[in-house]
């Protein structure tokens, strides 16, 4: 399906997030089995809360299936979206997630 998906709407590769757990590690198999690895691009996106565990976890599984990795940091982009909506969350409390 996922093969029939990309190919029909004319995609030639497909980008995924890596994030080092089991669910991206999963989609990025299923990528790679559907499409080939040459036409997936794995990115893992760090922020303050990624372990170096998720970070290795990640560039594992990618040299594993043989598809191209890259590392965007998100940092700067995440605060300015914070500090932008800064207003709207006032009063509440801030988490993980």
């Amino acid at each position: 399906g996922l093969r029939d998906y990309v190919n029909k709407n004319g995609f030639r590769n497909v980008v995924l997030g890596l994030s080092g757990g089991i669910d991206s590690a999963i989609c990025a198999a299923l990528a790679v089995d559907a499409l080939g690895e040459e036409r997936l691009r794995a990115v893992m996106m760090p922020y303050r809360y990624t372990s170096k565990d998720s970070l290795r976890d990640a560039e594992d599984c990618a040299r594993a299936l043989g598809c191209r990795y890259d590392i965007v940091p998100i940092f700067e982009p995440v605060e300015g979206f914070l500090h932008t909506l800064t207003q709207l969350f006032e009063g509440t409390k801030e988490g993980i997630t």
